[in-house]
């Protein structure tokens, strides 16, 4: 009978290390945390929780709850099973940060271009039911 490899063995030759649920989850937090500038004081806040208790989960000393995941998942922009995701390297990572980013950059463009149309629509209904043509200044449009 033939034994199988040891999978610690196998993954150390690979060029990787084993780590356990906790290890990825703080190695996430902490990596999509520091992507958007953020201080633990600053998640905490955005969480309704502490500094001290990020740190615990950062450190490996604390779990969160499926609630308090959702939580945090949530205010960093991301899907909660992206903090347990296991990332061979930093590419992963900074290519999802990179999906978040445009995602709300088309997000505000979109927005941005929906209110130009919607004024200059307001603006040629009023130019058609006035009959001036054009001489009317809109308020909004010369607002901005």
């Amino acid at each position: 009978m033939v034994k199988p490899p040891n999978v610690s063995t196998l993954a150390k030759g690979l060029g990787f290390y084993m780590m356990n649920i906790r290890q990825v989850l703080a190695k996430n937090l902490k990596l999509y945390r520091h992507a958007l500038g953020w201080s633990q004081a600053t998640l905490a806040e955005k969480v309704n929780s502490n500094t001290s208790y990020i740190g615990m989960i950062e450190i490996c000393k604390k779990f969160p709850s499926p609630e308090m995941i959702e939580k945090l998942a949530s205010a960093l922009g991301i899907d909660s099973s992206l903090l347990f995701y296991k990332q061979i390297g930093s590419s992963e990572a900074m290519n999802s940060l990179k999906i978040i980013a445009l995602t709300e950059i088309e997000g505000l463009i979109g927005r941005f271009i929906g209110g130009q149309i919607e004024n200059l629509t307001r603006k040629k209904a009023r130019e058609a039911t006035s009959g001036t043509g054009g001489s009317q200044a809109d308020p909004a449009i010369q607002a901005e």
